[in-house]
């Protein structure tokens, strides 16, 4: 349709798609991608190869995970290889809290088991009471919070 020498293109589909822009990340032992993906934009993510996580929930291999207005970091504690298919800002972490909250978690492990030994001998012995205040309440210092460990017995 012709309108004042200007072709209206209003209903007519586009043949050709942009191809989105496509990244590979090669993670080593004990790092992390962390990724922005903005609100209007979208991303594809897939494991290539390795294993990695989000948020403690472990990737299946070769399947697409889509994420839209995120930010999130995907760790892996033996390597892994990680394809991005869309616009997001993305960049490798080698200083990552993982190491840290696996360790309080063995700590705590520890004062468990010693506190259920000693339970058949001392009946009002408890393991340790731990309260989870916030996502970065362990990236203070280990030693802030080898020091709340003990207070916390």
């Amino acid at each position: 349709m012709m309108h004042s020498g200007v072709q209206s293109t209003v209903g007519l589909a586009v043949s050709e798609q942009v191809p989105k822009p496509t990244r590979r990340w090669s993670l080593q032992a004990e790092h992390e991608l962390r990724i922005e993906v903005e609100f209007l934009q979208s991303l594809q993510l897939r494991l290539l190869s390795g294993r990695a996580e989000i948020f403690g929930t472990e990737l299946a291999s070769h399947r697409d995970y889509s994420f839209r207005g995120e930010k999130f970091a995907v760790f892996t504690w033996h390597g892994a290889e990680i394809e991005l298919v869309g616009e997001c800002h993305s960049y490798k972490a080698t200083e990552t809290p993982m190491v840290m909250y696996a360790n309080v978690h063995a700590a705590l492990e520890e004062l468990r088991a010693e506190a259920t030994e000693r339970l058949s001998f001392e009946p009002r012995v408890y393991g340790p009471r731990v309260m989870v205040v916030g996502p970065t309440v362990w990236l203070i210092s280990s030693q802030l919070v080898s020091s709340q460990l003990l207070m916390m017995q």
